[in-house]
């Protein structure tokens, strides 16, 4: 199908636009990986068999692979347009020349992520484009992937010291384009409630709170063969943090607290695998590569630490099957946290850092906490201490807890199913 007539075909009104980043399948594994990419990635197929039962169709703008421009039919519902260049100055304009092709359809589903589409400077132009499609007409509903209140909170992630004339310069900016964000779009969506308090104190505006989808992977391998595949020993006890490594998920935190331990103990038993490699929007800053340069080499000399570098689409059920725990040491909550989402669609046990207990708060998790008689003391540990290592003795003396833990991701993982979750998007788009 050329492209003239395939804008022609899915320019009706019914249809839905989704502006995202998208992957490429490689052979088994993908490609233009990124947070939002993977996401979407997992989330659009179910979204665009919702729409086939109503005869709508998806119309994906996405980024571009190789710096050109393509389209395709992802499938009969789906046309994916690759229009617009990441880091470009004029990525916005590319996204509103492309949505200027289809005259008749009005509503837009619009993900956002900081260093998703350019630098700071251009991404700051983002809500007068929307102002425009709001002119045309058009009802934008926009997913924030991302929401920070207080920079402060990320000075480490962003190299400035807390407190300074910069760091308060930059949160007052940020709130202020925040604001404009919010009032250019006609909807809002976050995945967690703790998100949705934030902007409420930025801008008086309903806030949609849906959770983050689950069951892209559904073929989950057991311990035994994760192990087997994976050669790490049966007798281990192992550990797990899984994503991009970075300041603001604690990854330095968790090595410091692994070299430490080995330090005290000598104890070879307990293992930590940092599942991931370098941020793909993070890297070539220079303050990101040397803190990622440093974490890297900091292990080395430590064989109870592994850092694996990207994993392979295909791989990551071992790394989980792997796991007795999947951990997550985040210094601050920016998002929902897709290692999370995974650790809960495998149904493996989880231990978070007293920063994030906000994921607690979303209505599922407190009612599937409640049935199994959890409170929040269970779930988390402090950074601050040595709570985190205390907690890990336990679980390696009482398998019953694990179990209990297991138990939990696997009740929250029913409620939280894709092709339950976009009936949600669905219905926003639609009010």
């Amino acid at each position: 199908m050329n492209l003239r007539t395939a804008q022609s075909d899915f320019n009706q009104e019914e249809n839905v636009i989704v502006v995202t980043s998208y992957p490429e399948v490689v052979g088994k594994s993908l490609s233009n990986i990124s947070g939002v990419a993977t996401y979407s990635f997992h989330m659009l197929p179910s979204f665009t068999a919702l729409l086939n039962k109503s005869d709508r169709n998806l119309i994906i703008i996405a980024d571009k692979i190789g710096g050109k421009n393509s389209h395709r039919l992802e499938n009969e519902n789906s046309l994916l347009l690759r229009v617009w260049q990441r880091k470009s100055l004029g990525v916005f304009r590319e996204i509103l020349n492309a949505i200027g092709k289809f005259t008749k359809v009005k509503k837009i589903l619009f993900h956002f992520e900081f260093n998703m589409f350019a630098d700071a400077y251009v991404t700051g132009l983002l809500p007068w484009y929307l102002f425009i499609l709001k002119l045309r007409g058009k009802e934008v509903t926009i997913l924030m992937h991302q929401v920070v209140e207080d920079l402060s909170n990320l000075s480490g992630h962003l190299n400035i010291k807390r407190g300074s004339l910069r760091m308060l310069t930059l949160s007052f900016l940020l709130n202020t384009y925040t604001k404009l964000l919010c009032l250019s779009s006609s909807k809002i969506i976050v995945h967690d409630e703790v998100l949705k308090q934030r902007l409420k104190k930025i801008v008086k505006k309903e806030v949609f709170v849906v959770p983050h989808g689950l069951g892209e992977y559904t073929h989950v391998a057991d311990q035994n063969t994760s192990r087997e595949h994976l050669e790490i020993k049966k007798s281990k006890f192992v550990v797990l943090c899984f994503g991009f490594l970075t300041w603001y998920k604690g990854s330095d935190w968790i090595v410091d607290e692994f070299i430490n331990y080995f330090k005290r103990t000598k104890d070879t038993s307990v293992q930590l695998i940092l599942a991931g490699g370098k941020s793909a929007t993070l890297s070539g800053h220079s303050n990101y590569d040397a803190y990622y340069d440093s974490l890297v080499n900091k292990v080395l000399a430590y064989p109870t630490i592994k850092i694996t570098g990207y994993i392979p689409e295909s791989e990551v059920k071992y790394y989980y099957g792997a796991s007795d725990i999947v951990v997550l040491p985040y210094r601050f909550q920016m998002s929902a946290s897709g290692p999370f989402s995974i650790g809960l669609s495998m149904e493996r046990p989880f231990l978070l850092s007293e920063n994030l207990k906000g994921v607690l708060y979303t209505e599922d998790i407190k009612y599937a906490m409640e049935e199994f008689n959890l409170n929040e003391r269970d779930l988390l540990f402090k950074l601050e201490d040595r709570s985190f290592f205390a907690k890990i003795i336990k679980l390696i003396n009482n398998k019953r807890e694990i179990t209990t833990l297991k138990k939990l991701s696997t009740q929250i993982s029913k409620e939280r199913q894709w092709k339950k979750v976009v009936n949600k998007f669905l219905y926003i788009l639609d009010a």
